[in-house]
């Protein structure tokens, strides 16, 4: 549990110039290249703010996502591999357009944008291996531990192992036949009152995302991402004695998957009560890491800028939420620090990937 995002010393404040970030460790350093009477080296607290990750554990994220040490992309060009993963996550990290990029890089928009869809290339592969359907192998070793901590902090339900719930993604409204045509009827959620995507997830109490099915289009209500990720049916074969629980958007009647007490709550006894009111503040815990995603990857949440047929909108969420694990297997997370269950190490979590 010794896990934490590192406090860093501040810079001096001064007013700041282009940056140039080549390869080795001298990031954000080295200005004498494009201004030879500068000398402003970015401090180790604006690094960790622009890309998320501190300066020594960008080397080790580069080879845990198996990013080459060289990447080539667009008509034979290549880049350094620390260099294209930066210039990812700094795109990921906030909503920023391509000519700020270019002054903070230094590099044309044109380059960027093939640089960050080669590395997105890269990293989806092993998101989706890791998220689309959870890693059985994983969750069965941690499954009595996952339990006891739903148990140390007073849930009655003695073999629930995870949260699952559903997030609904925003985007700009469809127009690739029209605005009142079946592509745009098709993506929108009168419940969210807006186009996106819906994906479901399934958290564990060490605040790691272990699944997060989809995409489904923006209509689609639990129950149906719930039977069409099957994942009661993996529930009982990988990990048969333990559950999940739900909100009242679940209301079926299967050993694997625990909800809500339904009714009247007038109707309702004490007992029913409080336990529908304890577990609806325990279930927000899954809440928490959806949050972190959109907090540290604000790209995947700015909807103007999430267009559909245009864009890979479910391949940045889901790259998002594997570089969102790997951010809580380095500095862990609030559910991991709430429930007092470590984060897995950033090697151990992506070894099911491979």
């Amino acid at each position: 549990m010794a896990k934490r995002v590192p406090k860093l010393p501040h810079g001096d404040g001064r007013r700041r110039i282009r940056r140039h970030f080549g390869a080795a460790s001298n990031y954000g350093q080295d200005f004498t290249l494009y201004f030879p009477n500068h000398q402003q080296p970015m401090s180790a607290d604006e690094f960790l703010k622009h890309f998320r990750f501190t300066r020594a554990d960008i080397p080790r994220l580069r080879r845990a996502l198996r990013v080459p040490a060289v990447v080539y992309h667009g008509d034979g060009c290549r880049i350094d591999g620390e260099e294209a993963l930066l210039i990812f996550l700094k795109r990921m990290a906030y909503a920023c357009r391509w000519v700020d990029l270019e002054f903070f890089f230094g590099r044309c928009e044109g380059y960027l944008s093939t640089v960050c869809s080669a590395v997105l290339d890269i990293i989806y592969p092993f998101a989706y291996h890791l998220l689309h359907e959870f890693d059985h192998r994983s969750m069965r070793k941690w499954a009595h531990t996952f339990a006891k901590a739903f148990r140390d902090v007073g849930c009655p339900i003695h073999n629930m192992v995870g949260c699952i719930d559903g997030t609904f993604r925003e985007f700009c409204r469809p127009s690739i036949d029209g605005y009142t045509g079946p592509a745009q009827r098709r993506q929108y959620s009168g419940h969210h009152g807006g186009h996106g995507n819906n994906h479901q997830g399934v958290e564990t109490p060490d605040g790691i995302i272990r699944e997060m099915h989809g995409p489904f289009n923006g209509p689609t209500n639990d129950k149906k991402m719930l039977r069409e990720s099957a994942i009661l049916r993996r529930m009982a074969r990988f990990l048969p004695g333990f559950c999940l629980f739900g909100d009242k958007g679940y209301h079926l009647h299967n050993i694997a998957l625990q909800t809500m007490i339904a009714g009247d709550p007038r109707n309702l006894t004490a007992d029913e009560l409080a336990f529908n009111d304890f577990m609806s503040k325990m279930r927000i815990a899954v809440e928490w890491s959806f949050g972190k995603v959109v907090q540290n990857w604000a790209f995947v949440d700015f909807y103007k800028n999430q267009k559909l047929y245009k864009q890979p909108v479910a391949k940045y969420w889901f790259a998002a939420v594997l570089l969102t694990n790997c951010h809580s297997c380095l500095y862990s997370n609030q559910t991991s620090m709430y429930f007092g269950v470590p984060t897995p190490d950033l090697e151990d979590y992506l070894a099911g990937a491979y």
